[in-house]
């Protein structure tokens, strides 16, 4: 009946909604009104769009709150009003585009001065880029057209960047623009190349705007912020050619490059914003990781390598300058001793730069780091450094990738100049030096090892005459390190951590046989012993152990302990006959159990038959008893017979 005549208690918000008198302030003070307004409740979404609620719902997000306003005024409504809008219904986003004015308001903050803004300034501000940007999703050609009509809001988001919801708005006006997508309707649409927004952000010169305020900047949490939103739209828009994002070709342009450089090996950037430097060292290494393809191998023209990388062969001497002369770290004390210096990560950074730069495998970059001799100083850090594997790393990847190469004049760089070999052989005597006093190997041990590998398989890949042939013969202690140290170390490292896999029943793993290799009798999952393998197993063998074993120690024992082993080699002496006696024995029980099993098989349902006539029997006297008691009446009952069971 509930079902047929649709009875359904009425909500209070639905009884405001339906007074002609309901207000705003009303319908915000009911309890889950954002709900109602994400589940598409469609009388309060009319209620929302009408054009003077909406004003309202707007003037709630922008306005600041009167001095002498209650918490609801001040609090409540405004963020209740933040969500409405943000509550993804698509009449809203119709109705603030649908007015111009309600959609200016929305962006009127950014004309403020960020600097000069009140706690109560800012905090409409955030709640308005939260709605704006929510409402972005649904309109991206809207808004788009919206934004080039605003006089110089691009210099405006730079200006607001220290605001972190910026860089969130920014982002995702950008994305739906590389997605080539717009969601103003149903179906998504083409976007048109000549609108994007990538394409109006750098012609109103976005990145250059934000290399500014970066490199110079007073305030250093809005330098932070820059290089946050610089390295952020790096790893959002990074891509391969041919379709490189017009930002990101910007930003590795020779003019940016070289402004961002110079800036973070500054010695006031070092001393005084130091993470800025880093800053700036992340966002280079991020953009140079895209560009490792074996299309640059061997390739020496600049005019066929990416922009950036020849942008940052250039400053290759700067590196090793900077490596050298670098503001000094205090001393740092550390578990193996006193550091002083420490290595610091500025250099750590740019080691990993020209880390990434020579993963590039181009003979240009090749020439650039011989010409302006950075190997030299990177190895020595290596050496000088022996406890930071992040250095090592670096280096050795430096060198891995460099020796194998074409671009031998580097190769013999690195092997006579840098004299890696003579410098190997050293390191490896004061480990051992290290190693008697402290029972502990260097720190670079490990990657010397590695290093030690590639230079022994580069000398049997190339001819007696090669440059690594004859640069092992100049040092004969050399082949007495790889046949006694680093043999002895390669053995180690080979065998499994832990050992071997144990045995089971004294075989080894490759004897174990599983049910889905084999055709044996055992269950699934089941380990099933092998019968050849198993009837090799001599017992005489072990016997003879234990007796060899108790032989040896029984003038040391007691009367107690001479008696039990006597005891015990009169169980281990048998002879084979009663070994096969036991056997046999043991087979015959097997087989006497199996033989058993049928004839239980066979006798159950004899008695389950039996069990069954016994059970109809008793029913059968109860009902006789019944019958008996109804002739008799009730006054005089009579003695129950008793029962087959009972007299059982």
């Amino acid at each position: 009946m509930w079902k047929n005549y649709s009875f359904q208690s009425i909500t209070h918000l639905e009884s405001l909604l339906n007074s002609p008198e309901c207000s705003l302030e009303e319908v915000l003070d009911e309890p889950d009104i954002i709900q109602e307004c994400k589940s598409q409740n469609r009388k309060l979404i009319d209620f929302c769009v009408q054009k003077a609620t909406l004003e309202k719902i707007v003037n709630y997000v922008v306005a600041i709150p009167p001095e002498d306003a209650d918490e609801r005024r001040r609090v409540k409504f405004p963020q209740l009003c933040t969500d409405i809008l943000c509550a993804e219904v698509w009449q809203f986003s119709d109705a603030i585009y649908g007015n111009q004015e309600l959609l200016k308001k929305l962006y009127a903050f950014f004309d403020q001065d960020p600097t000069t803004m009140t706690p109560e300034q800012e905090k409409v501000a955030n709640n308005c880029i939260k709605a704006i940007t929510s409402l972005l999703h649904r309109k991206s050609t809207e808004t788009l057209k919206f934004l080039q009509e605003y006089p110089d809001i691009v210099k405006r988001f730079v200006e607001h960047v220290r605001n972190p919801s910026i860089s969130d708005y920014i982002q995702r006006l950008i994305g739906d623009d590389e997605h080539g997508l717009i969601e103003d309707t149903l179906e998504s649409t083409p976007i048109n190349e000549d609108v994007g927004a990538v394409k109006w952000l750098c012609e109103q010169k976005f990145i250059d705007l934000l290399m500014d305020k970066f490199t110079s900047s007073p305030d250093e949490e809005t330098q932070q912020c820059v290089g946050q939103m610089l390295y952020d739209l790096v790893q959002i828009l990074s891509s391969e050619p041919p379709n490189p994002s017009p930002i990101i070709e910007r930003l590795e342009s020779v003019e940016i490059v070289d402004k961002l450089f110079t800036y973070i090996t500054s010695t006031d950037t070092i001393t005084n914003h130091r993470s800025l430097s880093l800053c700036g060292f992340s966002i280079l290494i991020e953009l140079l990781r895209k560009k490792r393809s074996p299309e640059y191998q061997d390739q020496e023209d600049p005019a066929n390598l990416p922009t950036l990388v020849v942008a940052v062969s250039s400053h290759l001497k700067d590196c090793k300058s900077f490596l050298e002369t670098a503001p000094r770290m205090p001393a740092m004390a550390t578990t193996y001793g006193l550091l002083d210096p420490p290595l610091g990560l500025a250099r750590q950074s740019v080691l990993e730069l020209v880390e990434s730069l020579a993963l590039t495998n181009s003979a240009y970059v090749f020439k650039c780091l011989l010409e302006s001799r950075f190997m030299e100083t990177a190895i020595d850090l290596f050496f000088n450094y022996p406890w930071n594997n992040f250095a090592h790393q670096s280096v050795f990847n430096i060198i891995a990738t460099v020796l194998p190469a074409h671009y031998k004049q580097l190769s013999e760089h690195i092997v006579h100049e840098c004299k890696l070999i003579e410098r190997i052989l050293k390191a490896e005597e004061e480990n051992k030096k290290v190693y008697a006093e402290k029972n502990a190997a260097l720190g670079f041990i490990g990657h010397l090892t590695k290093i030690s590998q590639l230079i022994n398989g580069l000398v049997d890949r190339e001819d007696e005459d090669g440059l690594f042939a004859n640069e092992v013969r100049a040092f004969p202690e050399w082949a007495e390190y790889c046949n006694d140290v680093l043999k002895r170390r390669n053995e180690l490292e080979s065998k499994l951590l832990g050992g071997d896999r144990p045995s089971l029943y004294g075989l080894e793993p490759n004897q174990w046989t599983h049910e889905e290799d084999s055709d044996s009798d055992g269950e699934d999952g089941e380990v099933v012993i092998g019968t050849d393998e198993y009837d090799d197993y001599d017992e005489h063998d072990d016997a003879d152990e234990y007796e060899d074993d108790d032989n040896d120690n029984s003038g040391e024992k007691d009367d107690e302990d001479e008696d039990e082993d006597d005891a015990d080699e009169e169980v281990i002496e048998k002879t084979d006959e009663e070994l096969n006696e036991e056997e046999a024995r043991g087979e015959e029980e097997i087989q006497g159990e199996a033989s058993e099993e049928p004839a239980k098989d066979e006798a159950e349902p004899e008695a389950e038959a039996k069990q069954d006539e016994e059970v109809k029997q008793e029913e059968e006297v109860k009902k006789e008893e019944e019958v008996k008691k109804e002739d008799e009446g009730a006054e005089q009952p009579a003695e129950a017979e008793p029962s087959k069971t009972d007299e059982q």
